[in-house]
């Protein structure tokens, strides 16, 4: 069970770490700005900075902790889950302009919640309702982020 333990750090670190490289790159043609006068790129440049920091962190202490039985970190790796959350989040990216922001955030938790074996449908798609909701009335209605409500042609 300890060596599952340390597996996860090490493959948490380096997912964190690999999404923190994606924004990096991603991300290096917005304008950073200062302090002062943050540009477009300010704040995802400096999570992505701060996630990569973290994963290293996460990697560097779950090799440390390794024992000598436990050469490969990546050996209870789930490839399932990993698939279905990165593609959860490719098509709410992809289904966003088309369906709008509730239905493509209902389908990510939807899609994700697949990833859990240990929940039963009914709390995933309870979830999906409040989470798409919520999230709806915050970030479009309360902080006016500039994402579409309806899908296009609404």
């Amino acid at each position: 069970m300890h060596n599952v333990i340390r597996n996860r750090e090490v493959q948490s670190g380096a997912l964190l770490l690999l999404v923190a490289g994606f924004f990096l790159v991603t991300g290096r043609n917005y304008e950073f700005g200062t302090f002062d006068m943050m540009g477009p790129g300010f704040v995802p440049l400096a999570l992505a900075f701060l996630l990569a920091i973290l994963g290293l962190v996460l990697v560097v202490l779950g090799l440390r902790s390794a024992s000598s039985n436990d050469l490969n970190p990546f050996a209870t790796f789930a490839l399932k889950p990993a698939l279905l959350v990165l593609g959860a989040i490719g098509l709410f990216g992809l289904a966003l302009p088309i369906v709008g922001y509730p239905v493509a955030c209902a389908g990510l938790v939807l899609i994700g919640g697949l990833a859990a074996p240990d929940r039963r449908p009914v709390e995933v798609v309870i979830s999906a309702l409040i989470i798409s909701i919520a999230t709806t009335l915050v970030f479009i209605q309360v902080l006016g982020l500039p994402m579409p409500l309806l899908p296009e042609g609404f």
